[in-house]
């Protein structure tokens, strides 16, 4: 189940590789990951669901990349689909609408969908990243949240542009701005 992989399974990515339950229990997410694929490229986050789990998807690609990179036995072909469905996924669903309580009414506000910014930055972190995503992303900074600030900042990092990483990062954290 794709809910059950989670930061420790990740954890146990970076554990040393001798230890033969540790590095079974990775290969067993990594093949139970692989089999919940839909035709979409994206993943379910239940077993024997069609639904796509967006942000399960992108958690999903961000896993298999570090399995991957960690030498387990990752589906290129997998891989490749999960890409093109973040990818796109991204293009489709940058903004959502979201309502709060306020002075005994409903107030609402528009703001960057974070699974847009997470899947920017793994797909960065990937060595794919998606230029003109990442380009809108930081024009639309107004709409960011903190943390999506910091991971959009983060993505440029990631892609060599120290430029715009330190033109997201806020005041605070960036003397030299």
């Amino acid at each position: 189940l794709l809910s059950q992989i989670d930061s420790k399974t990740i954890k146990l990515i970076d554990d040393d590789l001798d230890d033969r339950n540790a590095k079974y229990n990775v290969e067993q997410a990594v093949l139970k990951l692989q089999s919940m694929q839909l035709y979409s490229g994206g993943l379910s986050y239940w077993e024997g669901s069609n639904y796509v789990s967006q942000h399960g998807s992108i958690y999903a690609l961000h896993f298999l990349s570090e399995a991957k990179e960690k030498g387990y036995n990752v589906s290129d072909d997998v891989m490749n689909k999960l890409r093109i469905y973040v990818k796109n996924m991204i293009n489709r669903s940058k903004m959502r609408k979201y309502s709060y309580w306020e002075n005994n009414g409903y107030s609402y506000r528009t703001h960057i969908d974070r699974n847009a910014v997470y899947g920017a930055y793994v797909l960065a972190k990937i060595n794919k990243p998606d230029k003109a995503i990442l380009n809108y992303l930081r024009s639309k900074k107004e709409l960011l949240s903190v943390d999506s600030k910091f991971m959009l900042a983060m993505s440029y990092k990631l892609i060599g542009d120290d430029k715009n990483y330190k033109s997201l990062l806020p005041d605070y954290t960036n003397p030299t701005k």
